[in-house]
C-alpha cells in the first residue's frame, strides 16, 4: 500500500464527502419555501413521516462524515475512528432505505386494485435492504477488528475488506429495477386505456422523475461496487457519501414533484371538476390508495 496513493484517495473523499453534504443542505434550502407550502401544512401521513424521516437522517448523517473526514477537527483515537466505521455507514444505508421506503409507497398507490402488487413490492424491498443490512453488520464486524488508527491520515485504516460487501449495493439495485418496470408499466397502462388529460402532468412527472432517478441511482450503484470489488480499500469511501446525497435530493424532489403536478388539475379546474378530483389528489397527497368508482375501467 502506497502512502501517497493513500493520501490521495483520502483528500478525494473528503472532496466528494464535501460536495455531496453541500449539495443535500443546498437542495434543502432551495425547497423549503415549497416543503413549508405544500408538506409541513398537510395532515400527518406516512408519506410526510418519511420524507421528514429522509432530512432528518440524511443532512446530519453527512455533516457527521464530512467531519469525521476534515482535516480541521481534532485528532481522534482508535475508539472514535471505530465508532465512526459503525455508525456513518449504518446510517447512510438507513436514510436510503427510508428513501426508497417513500419511492415505494409512490409506485404502490397506482396500483389499488391489485394488493399482489403491493405485497411483492413491499416484500423486495424488506429482503433487498434486510439482505444489505445483515451482510453490511457482518463486514462491519470484520472491519473493526482488523482496523488501525494511523496518526499520519488521522483515520482507522482498515487492513481488508470482504468481497461480500458489494451485496449491499447490488441487492437494491434488484429492488430499483423492479420497482422501476412496475412504474413504466402502470403509466403505459394508464395512458393507453383512459389517455386522460387531467393525468398527463402527473405522468409526465412519473416518467420523468422515474427514469431520471433510475439511470442515475443506476450508474451511481454500479460506480460503488465497482470500487469495493475492483479497487483498493482505501478508495472505497469516494462514492458512498455521493450517493447518500443524491438518494435523499432525489427523492425528496421526487415527492414535492409529485405534490405539485396533483395540485395543477385542482388550480385549473372549474370546482364541480376540482371537487370530483380532490379525493383523488389528496388521496396521492397523503400517499394512500385512492377510491376507485365502479364507472372507472382500469
Amino acid at each position: 500500500m502506497q502512502l501517497a496513493a493513500v493520501v490521495q484517495a483520502l483528500n478525494l473523499a473528503r472532496y466528494f464527502a464535501f460536495a455531496a453534504t453541500t449539495i443535500a443542505v443546498y437542495d434543502w434550502i432551495l425547497l423549503l419555501g415549497k416543503e413549508v407550502e405544500l408538506v409541513g401544512n398537510a395532515r400527518m401521513s406516512i408519506g410526510k413521516a418519511l420524507f421528514y424521516l429522509v432530512r432528518i437522517t440524511t443532512i446530519p448523517g453527512l455533516l457527521c462524515g464530512a467531519y469525521t473526514l476534515s482535516p480541521l477537527r481534532a485528532r481522534l483515537n482508535q475508539d472514535v475512528c471505530n465508532m465512526f466505521l459503525w455508525i456513518s455507514p449504518i446510517l447512510c444505508l438507513l436514510s436510503i432505505f427510508i428513501s426508497y421506503w417513500l419511492l415505494t409507497i409512490r409506485v404502490v398507490v397506482l396500483y389499488p386494485w391489485s394488493p399482489l402488487v403491493k405485497i411483492v413490492l413491499y416484500i423486495s424491498l424488506g429482503a433487498c435492504y434486510l439482505t444489505s443490512f445483515g451482510v453490511l453488520l457482518s463486514c462491519l464486524h470484520g472491519l473493526s477488528r482488523d482496523a488501525t488508527y494511523v496518526q499520519l491520515v488521522d483515520l482507522c485504516m482498515p487492513t481488508g475488506l470482504s468481497s461480500r460487501i458489494s451485496i449491499v449495493f447490488e441487492a437494491p439495485l434488484v429492488f430499483e429495477g423492479l420497482m422501476f418496470a412496475a412504474l413504466i408499466y402502470r403509466a403505459a397502462v394508464d395512458l393507453q386505456s383512459r389517455g386522460s388529460l387531467t393525468m398527463l402532468p402527473l405522468f409526465r412527472v412519473l416518467y420523468r422523475d422515474g427514469i431520471l432517478f433510475f439511470v442515475i441511482m443506476t450508474s451511481t450503484r454500479i460506480w460503488n461496487i465497482y470500487k469495493y470489488v475492483d479497487r483498493p480499500i482505501y478508495e472505497a469511501l469516494e462514492g458512498l457519501y455521493i450517493m447518500w446525497s443524491i438518494v435523499s435530493v432525489l427523492s425528496c424532489r421526487i415527492y414535492i414533484n409529485i405534490i405539485c403536478a396533483v395540485q395543477k388539475p385542482l388550480q385549473a379546474g372549474s370546482r364541480s371538476q376540482s371537487s370530483s378530483r380532490r379525493e383523488q389528489s389528496y388521496s396521492l397527497w397523503e400517499f394512500k390508495p385512492p377510491r376507485m368508482s365502479n364507472s372507472v375501467q382500469v
